[in-house]
């Protein structure tokens, strides 16, 4: 009886992580039907961190709103990765990311490098699946919510 090798992720810095899928359509108006699990405003100069606490049988979903554009960098980290992969984005309208297979150790972290407020709506398993904090860049202090 043959066995399939065991399936390695490869990722290099600066290129797109295969779990983390940034769609490259920016919508002006969209009607999810999701129920999401957090919503928040992500200030112009903070940053927030989405750590998995656990397995989710489902992909994580983010949406991120703003009127105007907003620069923005968003990095994953999975566990046993030893690199955290990032990209730049520009959210002009809506913009949605999936985290697929996620995993126990994951982490997602938004940076708002704009002028403006991003919305930020995310659905994970439950409300006790996801830690999520929001830190400022200027004092350092951090929010949990």
């Amino acid at each position: 009886m043959l066995q399939s090798p065991p399936m390695v992720e490869r990722i290099l810095p600066g290129v797109h992580t295969p779990r983390l899928e940034v769609s490259d359509i920016a919508y002006k108006q969209v009607e999810a039907q999701v129920e999401w699990t957090n919503r928040f405003i992500l200030m112009p100069g903070h940053t927030t961190r989405m750590a998995l606490r656990e397995r989710a049988n489902r992909s994580v979903m983010l949406q991120l709103e703003s009127m105007e554009p907003a620069p923005i960098n968003l990095t994953h980290n999975a566990p046993g990765l030893g690199v955290d992969v990032s990209r730049e984005l520009v959210v002009d309208g809506i913009r949605m990311v999936t985290l697929r297979n996620p995993r126990a150790g994951d982490e997602v972290r938004i940076e708002n490098t704009g002028r403006v407020p991003v919305v930020v709506l995310t659905r994970s398993n439950g409300t006790n699946a996801a830690v999520m904090e929001t830190t400022t860049r200027q004092s350092g202090s951090t929010a949990r919510m």
